[in-house]
């Protein structure tokens, strides 16, 4: 906050910010990975569109003030990242889930966009104190990303039908296995978070049902 308080300072600095801040997502086309030796595929995709894998890859290609980014890798892996303040997660995955129903129809759009114009870089002007305050901000960014370990597992015994057979809410199902998961690896239980939507009610987010109590 207090880089961008002195960046704006900068009329043409304002310009850019007011720019992206006024569009509706940013689309980050990224350049190819490299090799994560002891990392599956789907693993090394989950930090891609998480993080971008650190500063000197893809994560300086992000704006993660915005609601919605668009990642498009190299390798074919495409996927979202998302900013949580405007929105909860359901309005947002109904979307994404809109856009993969879309893709999988294999429809093709051969009509030029209308009045389409070229892109426009835009352009910060950046001091050599701001230079500084970006190269510390990527210094503790890859720390952080340093100290996340990320893996992603795809379960193939069954899926949500099995659990909707047995007459169980397939969330209801998965909230129960990881409290159990954790009070065999712990011995006890622990705070549990479920979220509730209230998104039918004026001005409704959502609120925490503590699903795990005395």
């Amino acid at each position: 906050g207090q880089v961008y308080s002195k960046m704006v300072k900068d009329k043409q600095n304002k310009e850019v910010f007011e720019e992206i801040q006024r569009s509706i997502f940013a689309l980050c086309l990224d350049q190819p990975l490299p090799q994560f030796p002891g990392l599956d595929d789907i693993s090394v995709a989950a930090g891609h569109m998480n993080h971008g894998w650190g500063s000197n890859i893809n994560s300086s290609n992000r704006w993660f003030d915005k609601t919605i980014q668009f990642i498009v890798g190299r390798d074919g892996n495409i996927g979202l990242n998302y900013e949580h303040a405007p929105a909860e997660g359901p309005p947002i995955i109904s979307l994404f889930d809109h856009f993969m129903d879309y893709l999988t129809t294999n429809k093709r759009v051969e009509d030029d966009v209308p009045d389409f114009k070229d892109p426009t870089q835009l352009k910060f002007n950046v001091t050599d104190d701001l230079r500084n305050d970006i190269n510390q901000g990527a210094a503790e960014f890859d720390a952080l990303i340093n100290d996340l370990d990320l893996r992603a597992y795809q379960f193939d015994g069954y899926g949500k039908e099995f659990s909707k057979s047995q007459k169980l809410s397939p969330d209801a199902f998965i909230q129960v296995a990881v409290q159990l998961a954790y009070f065999r690896e712990f011995g006890f239980n622990t705070a549990t978070y479920e979220s509730g939507s209230l998104r039918l009610f004026q001005n409704g987010r959502t609120e925490t049902i503590r699903s795990c109590t005395i």
